[in-house]
């Protein structure tokens, strides 16, 4: 009886198998992650977005309270008006004070000091500030923190007023013509936060709305 010889693989083609697969599964977790990755800072953007709509939209309710009360009665509201109104600087500070890197050393950080990371309220204009939600009163810089995930704006339980993780407004007082009888204010909303998501690193949204008062 004749006893055939089977040969089996060689070690070459066993280690060949091997990095074959290896390189299919890194290659598949490397896409999963980058997907991940995309979703999570699309998520981030759309969820800082709204943020900055509330505050565009908070921003037009004081500044219809203002309008409203005019021959009136002043209210809480368009006092708050009148308090940001007070708060206007002559220019908004450009995004480019906000830097990618964390100023050590590196040549093209231009913050405002050599020790202020991307995303803290040192690099905010000294009069930057945010409505709060729950009471729509105006606080001020010094309630203005960094964020540790996305920009956002977390409402305060009881009597604490919100806290607000790099949202930001800035109020330019735009003038007008002397011959007006209105001027307007120009409200830069800004946010700013360091995402870990694809393609994220210092992310920077904004919106400048436009609001007019009798002069």
């Amino acid at each position: 009886m004749l006893v055939r010889r089977q040969a089996g693989d060689t070690l070459i083609e066993v280690l060949l198998a091997i990095a074959i697969f290896s390189a299919i599964v890194i290659g598949a977790i490397a896409i999963m992650n980058q997907g991940i990755s995309s979703a999570q800072n699309a998520l981030e953007i759309n969820l800082v977005r709204n943020q900055i709509d509330t505050q565009a939209e908070l921003l037009r309710h004081l500044n219809n309270a203002k309008l409203t009360s005019i021959g009136r009665n002043t209210t809480t509201d368009s006092q708050e008006w009148d308090r940001l109104a007070g708060r206007a600087d002559p220019a908004a500070q450009s995004y480019d004070l906000i830097s990618v890197f964390n100023c050590n050393g590196v040549a093209n950080c231009r913050t405002n000091s050599s020790q202020v990371r991307p995303c803290e309220p040192a690099s905010l204009p000294d009069h930057a500030f945010f409505i709060d939600p729950k009471s729509g009163l105006v606080q001020g810089k010094e309630r203005i923190e960094a964020s540790e995930t996305f920009a956002q704006i977390q409402t305060g339980t009881g009597a604490v007023s919100s806290l607000s993780n790099m949202i930001w407004i800035q109020a330019v007082n735009g003038g007008g013509d002397a011959l007006s009888l209105t001027r307007y204010y120009d409200f830069h909303v800004r946010a700013c936060w360091d995402s870990p998501g694809s393609g994220g690193g210092l992310m920077k949204l904004g919106t400048i709305v436009r609001l007019y008062v009798p002069r």
